[in-house]
Protein backbone atom coordinates (compact mmCIF):
# COMPACT_ATOMS: atom_id res chain seq x y z
CA UNK A 1 0.00 0.00 0.00
CA UNK A 2 1.73 3.32 -1.01
CA UNK A 3 2.77 6.04 2.14
CA UNK A 4 0.00 8.04 1.05
CA UNK A 5 -2.61 6.53 1.55
CA UNK A 6 -1.12 4.53 4.57
CA UNK A 7 -1.20 7.92 5.88
CA UNK A 8 -4.75 8.73 4.68
CA UNK A 9 -6.17 5.82 5.89
CA UNK A 10 -4.57 5.91 9.29
CA UNK A 11 -5.53 9.65 9.79
CA UNK A 12 -9.22 8.36 8.77
CA UNK A 13 -9.38 5.88 11.08
CA UNK A 14 -7.95 7.31 14.01
CA UNK A 15 -10.16 10.37 13.78
CA UNK A 16 -13.20 7.81 14.06
CA UNK A 17 -11.88 6.55 16.87
CA UNK A 18 -11.18 9.71 18.97
CA UNK A 19 -15.14 10.98 17.50
CA UNK A 20 -16.65 7.82 19.11
CA UNK A 21 -14.42 9.17 22.33
CA UNK A 22 -15.64 12.64 21.83
CA UNK A 23 -19.08 11.57 21.30
CA UNK A 24 -19.52 9.57 24.01
CA UNK A 25 -18.24 11.75 26.99
CA UNK A 26 -20.45 14.66 25.49
CA UNK A 27 -23.37 12.24 25.47
CA UNK A 28 -22.08 12.00 29.28
CA UNK A 29 -22.34 16.04 29.54
CA UNK A 30 -25.47 15.85 28.39
CA UNK A 31 -27.10 13.80 30.85
CA UNK A 32 -26.13 16.90 32.96
CA UNK A 33 -29.96 17.77 31.85
CA UNK A 34 -31.24 14.96 33.84
CA UNK A 35 -29.11 15.32 37.63
CA UNK A 36 -25.28 14.84 38.23
CA UNK A 37 -26.33 11.81 39.47
CA UNK A 38 -27.69 10.47 35.86
CA UNK A 39 -23.74 11.92 34.88
CA UNK A 40 -21.80 9.76 37.31
CA UNK A 41 -24.44 6.70 36.41
CA UNK A 42 -23.32 7.46 32.67
CA UNK A 43 -19.94 7.70 33.03
CA UNK A 44 -19.85 4.09 34.21
CA UNK A 45 -21.08 2.88 30.99
CA UNK A 46 -19.41 5.42 28.69
CA UNK A 47 -16.20 5.97 29.92
CA UNK A 48 -15.65 2.02 30.89
CA UNK A 49 -14.41 0.72 27.43
CA UNK A 50 -11.63 3.60 27.12
CA UNK A 51 -10.47 2.22 30.93
CA UNK A 52 -9.73 -1.41 29.97
CA UNK A 53 -6.94 -2.84 28.73
CA UNK A 54 -7.36 -2.65 25.01
CA UNK A 55 -9.73 0.79 25.04
CA UNK A 56 -7.11 2.77 26.79
CA UNK A 57 -3.75 1.85 24.33
CA UNK A 58 -6.05 2.25 21.58
CA UNK A 59 -7.39 5.41 22.60
CA UNK A 60 -3.82 6.96 23.39
CA UNK A 61 -2.74 5.30 20.36
CA UNK A 62 -5.43 7.30 18.18
CA UNK A 63 -4.49 10.24 19.52
CA UNK A 64 -0.86 9.73 18.87
CA UNK A 65 -1.50 8.30 14.92
CA UNK A 66 -4.35 11.56 14.40
CA UNK A 67 -1.79 14.24 15.59
CA UNK A 68 1.53 12.49 13.65
CA UNK A 69 -0.81 12.07 10.39
CA UNK A 70 -2.25 15.06 10.23
CA UNK A 71 1.72 16.96 10.81
CA UNK A 72 2.70 14.72 7.52
CA UNK A 73 -0.08 16.00 5.63
CA UNK A 74 0.85 19.28 6.53
CA UNK A 75 4.19 18.74 6.00
CA UNK A 76 3.20 17.48 2.31
CA UNK A 77 1.42 20.34 1.33
CA UNK A 78 2.95 22.40 -1.56
CA UNK A 79 0.79 25.42 -1.01
CA UNK A 80 -1.56 26.85 1.30
CA UNK A 81 -4.42 27.06 -0.86
CA UNK A 82 -7.43 25.90 1.91
CA UNK A 83 -10.99 26.34 1.48
CA UNK A 84 -12.74 28.57 4.31
CA UNK A 85 -13.45 25.30 6.06
CA UNK A 86 -10.74 24.07 5.65
CA UNK A 87 -8.73 26.39 7.23
CA UNK A 88 -10.93 26.17 9.97
CA UNK A 89 -10.39 22.78 10.58
CA UNK A 90 -6.39 23.20 10.43
CA UNK A 91 -6.60 26.02 13.05
CA UNK A 92 -9.00 24.18 15.32
CA UNK A 93 -7.09 20.86 14.96
CA UNK A 94 -3.86 22.69 15.76
CA UNK A 95 -5.59 24.17 18.83
CA UNK A 96 -7.05 21.15 20.18
CA UNK A 97 -3.71 20.09 22.08
CA UNK A 98 -2.77 23.26 23.83
CA UNK A 99 -6.45 23.50 24.96
CA UNK A 100 -7.08 20.01 25.82
CA UNK A 101 -3.32 18.71 27.57
CA UNK A 102 -4.05 20.25 31.03
CA UNK A 103 -7.18 18.80 30.97
CA UNK A 104 -6.39 15.17 30.27
CA UNK A 105 -3.07 15.98 32.14
CA UNK A 106 -5.28 16.52 35.32
CA UNK A 107 -7.90 13.49 34.51
CA UNK A 108 -5.71 11.02 33.59
CA UNK A 109 -1.82 11.46 34.93
CA UNK A 110 -3.53 12.52 38.56
CA UNK A 111 -5.00 8.83 38.86
CA UNK A 112 -1.36 7.65 38.57
CA UNK A 113 0.14 9.66 41.04
CA UNK A 114 -2.53 9.99 43.70
CA UNK A 115 -4.28 6.29 43.88
CA UNK A 116 -6.66 7.53 46.63
CA UNK A 117 -8.13 10.83 45.10
CA UNK A 118 -11.97 9.73 43.83
CA UNK A 119 -12.21 12.13 40.54
CA UNK A 120 -15.88 12.50 40.01
CA UNK A 121 -18.09 14.40 38.31
CA UNK A 122 -19.76 15.71 41.05
CA UNK A 123 -15.77 16.53 42.25
CA UNK A 124 -14.88 17.84 38.81
CA UNK A 125 -18.15 19.91 38.42
CA UNK A 126 -17.23 21.38 41.66
CA UNK A 127 -13.54 22.39 40.99
CA UNK A 128 -15.06 23.78 37.90
CA UNK A 129 -17.90 25.81 38.97
CA UNK A 130 -16.75 27.03 42.21
CA UNK A 131 -13.55 26.74 42.97
CA UNK A 132 -11.91 27.84 40.19
CA UNK A 133 -14.66 29.09 37.51
CA UNK A 134 -12.52 30.53 35.07
CA UNK A 135 -11.72 26.51 33.98
CA UNK A 136 -15.74 25.88 33.23
CA UNK A 137 -16.03 28.14 30.39
CA UNK A 138 -12.36 27.24 29.29
CA UNK A 139 -13.91 23.98 28.77
CA UNK A 140 -17.09 24.96 26.83
CA UNK A 141 -14.43 26.66 24.65
CA UNK A 142 -12.13 23.49 24.65
CA UNK A 143 -15.54 21.29 23.78
CA UNK A 144 -16.94 23.52 20.47
CA UNK A 145 -13.33 23.63 19.26
CA UNK A 146 -13.04 19.89 19.22
CA UNK A 147 -16.20 19.24 18.17
CA UNK A 148 -16.23 21.23 15.19
CA UNK A 149 -13.17 20.19 13.73
CA UNK A 150 -14.07 16.72 14.23
CA UNK A 151 -17.69 17.32 12.55
CA UNK A 152 -15.86 19.04 9.48
CA UNK A 153 -13.86 15.94 9.01
CA UNK A 154 -16.46 13.65 9.36
CA UNK A 155 -18.47 15.42 7.39
CA UNK A 156 -15.96 15.45 4.28
CA UNK A 157 -16.05 12.00 4.73
CA UNK A 158 -19.27 11.23 4.69
CA UNK A 159 -20.04 13.11 1.44
CA UNK A 160 -17.86 11.05 -0.43
CA UNK A 161 -18.31 6.75 -1.16
CA UNK A 162 -21.59 6.08 -0.78
CA UNK A 163 -22.01 7.69 2.86
CA UNK A 164 -24.69 10.41 1.77
CA UNK A 165 -27.82 8.74 4.06
CA UNK A 166 -25.71 8.37 6.43
CA UNK A 167 -24.43 12.17 6.14
CA UNK A 168 -28.47 12.97 6.64
CA UNK A 169 -28.44 11.20 9.67
CA UNK A 170 -25.25 12.13 11.08
CA UNK A 171 -25.66 15.99 10.82
CA UNK A 172 -28.40 16.39 12.88
CA UNK A 173 -26.39 14.68 15.75
CA UNK A 174 -23.49 17.00 14.77
CA UNK A 175 -25.27 19.88 15.42
CA UNK A 176 -27.64 18.55 18.70
CA UNK A 177 -25.13 16.68 20.47
CA UNK A 178 -22.79 19.27 21.40
CA UNK A 179 -25.63 21.77 22.16
CA UNK A 180 -26.90 19.37 24.54
CA UNK A 181 -23.98 18.37 26.10
CA UNK A 182 -23.10 22.50 26.88
CA UNK A 183 -26.90 22.90 28.20
CA UNK A 184 -26.49 19.37 30.36
CA UNK A 185 -22.67 21.09 31.91
CA UNK A 186 -24.58 24.16 32.26
CA UNK A 187 -27.04 23.00 34.23
CA UNK A 188 -25.05 20.66 36.71
CA UNK A 189 -23.07 23.68 37.29
CA UNK A 190 -26.25 25.37 38.63
CA UNK A 191 -26.84 21.93 40.59
CA UNK A 192 -23.27 21.60 42.09
CA UNK A 193 -23.16 25.44 43.18
CA UNK A 194 -26.49 25.04 44.83
CA UNK A 195 -25.01 21.76 46.67
CA UNK A 196 -21.70 22.99 47.64
CA UNK A 197 -23.32 25.77 49.24
CA UNK A 198 -25.83 23.52 51.16
CA UNK A 199 -23.83 20.12 51.56
CA UNK A 200 -21.06 21.10 53.84
CA UNK A 201 -19.73 17.27 54.37
CA UNK A 202 -19.76 17.91 50.31
CA UNK A 203 -18.32 20.30 49.87
CA UNK A 204 -15.55 19.54 52.72
CA UNK A 205 -14.80 16.26 50.51
CA UNK A 206 -14.63 18.47 47.33
CA UNK A 207 -12.04 20.49 49.15
CA UNK A 208 -9.71 17.50 49.98
CA UNK A 209 -9.97 16.05 46.89
CA UNK A 210 -8.80 19.35 45.57
CA UNK A 211 -5.89 20.08 47.59
CA UNK A 212 -4.51 16.92 46.90
CA UNK A 213 -4.71 18.00 43.00
CA UNK A 214 -3.39 21.12 44.15
CA UNK A 215 -0.46 19.54 45.95
CA UNK A 216 0.61 17.55 42.96
CA UNK A 217 -0.54 20.40 40.98
CA UNK A 218 3.32 21.38 39.96
CA UNK A 219 4.19 17.95 39.10
CA UNK A 220 1.36 17.53 36.49
CA UNK A 221 2.06 21.29 35.10
CA UNK A 222 5.19 19.88 34.36
CA UNK A 223 3.77 16.84 32.66
CA UNK A 224 1.78 19.44 30.71
CA UNK A 225 4.58 21.73 29.57
CA UNK A 226 6.41 18.87 28.54
CA UNK A 227 3.81 17.82 26.38
CA UNK A 228 3.19 21.42 24.60
CA UNK A 229 7.19 22.06 24.13
CA UNK A 230 7.22 18.84 22.30
CA UNK A 231 4.18 19.21 20.37
CA UNK A 232 5.08 23.41 19.49
CA UNK A 233 8.20 21.84 18.20
CA UNK A 234 6.31 19.13 16.04
CA UNK A 235 3.99 21.71 14.78
CA UNK A 236 6.70 24.23 13.79
CA UNK A 237 8.66 21.61 12.55
CA UNK A 238 5.58 20.73 9.70
CA UNK A 239 4.78 23.97 8.96
CA UNK A 240 8.35 24.53 8.17
CA UNK A 241 8.96 21.84 5.90
CA UNK A 242 5.50 23.02 4.42
CA UNK A 243 7.15 26.62 3.98
CA UNK A 244 10.40 25.32 3.13
CA UNK A 245 8.62 23.39 0.25
CA UNK A 246 6.32 26.11 -1.33
CA UNK A 247 9.68 28.83 -1.20
CA UNK A 248 11.59 26.00 -3.34
CA UNK A 249 8.74 25.63 -6.30
CA UNK A 250 8.49 29.42 -6.33
CA UNK A 251 10.69 29.72 -9.08
CA UNK A 252 8.87 27.64 -11.76
CA UNK A 253 5.43 28.81 -13.00
CA UNK A 254 2.92 26.68 -14.37
CA UNK A 255 -0.52 27.47 -16.66
CA UNK A 256 -3.95 25.31 -16.54
CA UNK A 257 -6.23 26.26 -19.28
CA UNK A 258 -9.62 25.48 -18.25
CA UNK A 259 -11.21 26.54 -21.75
CA UNK A 260 -14.34 29.67 -21.94
CA UNK A 261 -11.24 31.75 -21.34
CA UNK A 262 -10.33 30.61 -17.82
CA UNK A 263 -6.86 30.28 -16.96
CA UNK A 264 -5.22 29.62 -13.75
CA UNK A 265 -1.15 29.86 -13.12
CA UNK A 266 0.65 28.70 -10.48
CA UNK A 267 3.98 27.00 -8.96
CA UNK A 268 5.19 23.94 -10.83
CA UNK A 269 4.28 21.08 -8.80
CA UNK A 270 0.71 22.22 -7.57
CA UNK A 271 -2.18 20.20 -8.14
CA UNK A 272 -4.62 21.61 -10.85
CA UNK A 273 -6.90 21.83 -7.81
CA UNK A 274 -4.69 23.86 -5.95
CA UNK A 275 -4.01 25.91 -8.95
CA UNK A 276 -7.68 26.46 -9.36
CA UNK A 277 -7.87 28.03 -5.90
CA UNK A 278 -4.93 30.02 -6.14
CA UNK A 279 -6.43 31.35 -9.15
CA UNK A 280 -9.63 31.89 -8.16
CA UNK A 281 -11.13 29.40 -10.47
CA UNK A 282 -14.55 27.61 -9.23
CA UNK A 283 -13.63 24.12 -9.24
CA UNK A 284 -16.18 21.25 -7.63
CA UNK A 285 -14.87 19.48 -4.47
CA UNK A 286 -17.00 18.36 -1.92
CA UNK A 287 -14.37 16.20 0.06
CA UNK A 288 -12.01 19.62 -0.24
CA UNK A 289 -9.43 18.14 -2.05
CA UNK A 290 -8.85 14.45 -0.21
CA UNK A 291 -9.05 12.16 -3.17
CA UNK A 292 -12.56 10.83 -1.81
CA UNK A 293 -15.19 12.05 -3.76
CA UNK A 294 -14.33 12.62 -7.39
CA UNK A 295 -16.05 15.31 -8.10
CA UNK A 296 -12.97 17.50 -8.91
CA UNK A 297 -12.38 15.29 -11.79
CA UNK A 298 -11.30 16.80 -14.97
CA UNK A 299 -10.68 15.39 -18.47
CA UNK A 300 -7.36 16.10 -19.77
CA UNK A 301 -7.33 17.99 -23.54
CA UNK A 302 -3.43 18.62 -23.54
CA UNK A 303 -0.28 18.52 -21.68
CA UNK A 304 -0.87 14.98 -20.29
CA UNK A 305 2.67 14.61 -20.25
CA UNK A 306 3.11 17.59 -17.96
CA UNK A 307 1.11 15.78 -15.31
CA UNK A 308 2.44 13.00 -12.32
CA UNK A 309 1.30 9.92 -12.50
CA UNK A 310 -1.67 8.49 -11.22
CA UNK A 311 -1.04 7.41 -7.68
CA UNK A 312 -2.93 4.46 -5.89
CA UNK A 313 -5.79 6.59 -4.33
CA UNK A 314 -6.60 8.57 -7.81
CA UNK A 315 -6.84 5.23 -10.16
CA UNK A 316 -9.12 3.64 -6.97
CA UNK A 317 -11.65 6.67 -7.18
CA UNK A 318 -11.58 7.20 -10.89
CA UNK A 319 -11.90 2.79 -11.61
CA UNK A 320 -13.39 2.42 -15.08
CA UNK A 321 -12.94 5.24 -16.32
CA UNK A 322 -10.39 6.53 -19.69
CA UNK A 323 -7.14 7.53 -19.19
CA UNK A 324 -7.55 11.28 -20.02
CA UNK A 325 -9.57 11.78 -16.66
CA UNK A 326 -7.50 12.46 -13.51
CA UNK A 327 -8.70 13.70 -10.32
CA UNK A 328 -7.47 17.86 -10.10
CA UNK A 329 -6.77 17.13 -6.54
CA UNK A 330 -3.85 14.84 -7.26
CA UNK A 331 -2.94 15.30 -10.75
CA UNK A 332 0.15 17.15 -9.89
CA UNK A 333 1.64 19.91 -13.28
CA UNK A 334 5.06 19.06 -12.99
CA UNK A 335 6.45 21.49 -15.86
CA UNK A 336 4.59 23.87 -19.16
CA UNK A 337 1.23 23.70 -19.40
CA UNK A 338 -2.27 22.04 -19.65
CA UNK A 339 -5.75 21.98 -21.03
CA UNK A 340 -8.35 20.54 -19.09
CA UNK A 341 -12.27 20.35 -19.12
CA UNK A 342 -13.95 20.24 -15.51
CA UNK A 343 -16.76 17.74 -15.62
CA UNK A 344 -18.64 18.69 -12.50
CA UNK A 345 -20.20 22.34 -12.27
CA UNK A 346 -18.39 24.29 -9.31
CA UNK A 347 -21.68 24.07 -7.48
CA UNK A 348 -22.39 20.38 -7.57
CA UNK A 349 -24.26 19.16 -4.10
CA UNK A 350 -23.56 15.83 -2.06
CA UNK A 351 -25.59 13.84 -5.13
CA UNK A 352 -22.69 14.38 -7.53
CA UNK A 353 -20.13 11.78 -6.49
CA UNK A 354 -23.02 8.79 -6.35
CA UNK A 355 -23.91 9.09 -9.92
CA UNK A 356 -21.76 7.09 -12.20
CA UNK A 357 -17.63 8.17 -12.29
CA UNK A 358 -17.70 8.64 -15.96
CA UNK A 359 -21.20 10.38 -16.63
CA UNK A 360 -22.65 12.56 -19.64
CA UNK A 361 -21.00 16.26 -19.77
CA UNK A 362 -24.49 17.37 -20.75
CA UNK A 363 -25.31 15.96 -16.84
CA UNK A 364 -23.04 17.57 -15.23
CA UNK A 365 -23.12 20.71 -16.98
CA UNK A 366 -26.40 21.45 -16.93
Amino acid sequence: MPASLIVRTSRLVSGLVLMLFVTGHLTNLALGLVSIDAMEAGRAWLAAPWQTRLGEPLLAAAGIVHVATSFASIAARRSAAFRRTDWVQVVLGLAVIPLLAGHVVVARVSWSLIPTLEISYPVILAGFWVLTPVNAFQQLFVVLVVWVHAAIGLHMWLVAGSRRRADRLVTPLLFGLPIAALLGFAQAGKEIVARMAQDAPFRTAVEQAWSMLNANFPMLMGVNAAIQRVYMVIALGALATMLARILRARGSTVRVDYGDDLTGVGRAGLSILEISRLSDVPHASLCSGRGRCGTCRVRVIAGAENLSPADAIEARVLHGTGPDVRLACRARLMAGEAAVTRLVRPDADVAVPHRPAHPPLAELSA
